[in-house]
């Protein structure tokens, strides 16, 4: 349906129809509330959670090899800024700025994991459109990545290999993409793999019925953000790239601590 209404917009463009005959909210239209199922049900981490999985990770991070480290220090990184998948993947050290007094990434690309290339903008955006991720006040996460960055071209120096993306998640694990003109970066496949370890290495079982996945970080931060009345939700929309509607519908949730708060509270 969806790219049947986008076939006929094409169509309306160019003056061959007066009207789309796949009417806006579509779904809606043609079926009841009852009929829809409730969708993906994501783990919703605990800040006591989101502790445990920072220490693990950056207690196995500065255990790894350099080539096994870059997937630890990308969860570290989306404990902080809750990217999609796709741009945590392309992220770059130039893209590494200093905005209102903090670090904080500029990012204007992400990747496409069927094509195997970036797709040239963000999710849904024009080219060279760019935005302001979350800042990191963390500053030894900042040296984190300032270090990695250093050893990531000695460990390439060796093998006579150049960073040429510029991609801080280079998959260190692939010689030959390294040494093409379309370097990869790590998979999501490993991203989330690599998570859920790490959530088992430090006692973290996921809820009941929910996936557990690098979109948990983002609906993690995202509720922090929706539900603190001191943040506008204007600045929570730009800060993770999405409208106000689907920001507050699908990714802010209550969060864990505020839940048993109320229920403790409440009293009749």
């Amino acid at each position: 349906m969806a790219h049947l209404r986008t076939f006929f917009t094409f169509l309306l463009d160019k003056a061959v129809l007066s009207v789309n005959p796949i009417p806006r909210g579509y779904l809606k239209l043609f079926f009841k509330q009852s009929d829809f199922s409730t969708g993906r049900k994501w783990h919703l981490f605990s800040k006591d959670e989101i502790s445990a999985l920072r220490e693990e990770l950056l207690k196995e991070y500065k255990g790894a090899t350099i080539a096994n480290s870059v997937s630890r220090l990308a969860l570290i990184v989306d404990t902080y800024l809750g990217l999609r998948p796709e741009e945590l993947q392309v992220l770059k050290f130039e893209q590494l700025v200093k905005y209102e007094g903090s670090y904080t990434f500029k990012i204007d690309d992400s990747w496409s994991e069927k094509e195997k290339n970036p797709n040239g903008s963000l999710k849904d955006r024009p080219k060279g459109t760019y935005r302001y991720c979350l800042p990191i006040k963390n500053i030894e996460v900042i040296d984190l990545i300032k270090d990695f960055q250093i050893k990531q071209k000695k460990y390439l120096d060796e093998y006579g290999l150049k960073n040429t993306s510029g991609y801080i998640f280079l998959n260190l694990h692939n010689y030959k993409s390294i040494s093409s003109n379309n370097q990869l970066s790590v998979t999501q496949k490993s991203l989330n793999e690599k998570l859920k370890a790490v959530c088992k290495n430090a006692g973290i079982e996921k809820q009941k019925d929910s996936i557990l996945a690098l979109y948990s970080l983002r609906v993690y931060l995202s509720s922090l953000l929706g539900n603190d009345n001191r943040i506008s939700n204007m600045y929570a929309c730009q800060r993770m790239g999405n409208t106000i509607q689907v920001f507050l519908s699908t990714y802010v949730k209550e969060n864990r601590e505020s839940y048993k708060e109320n229920s403790q509270l409440w009293n009749c």
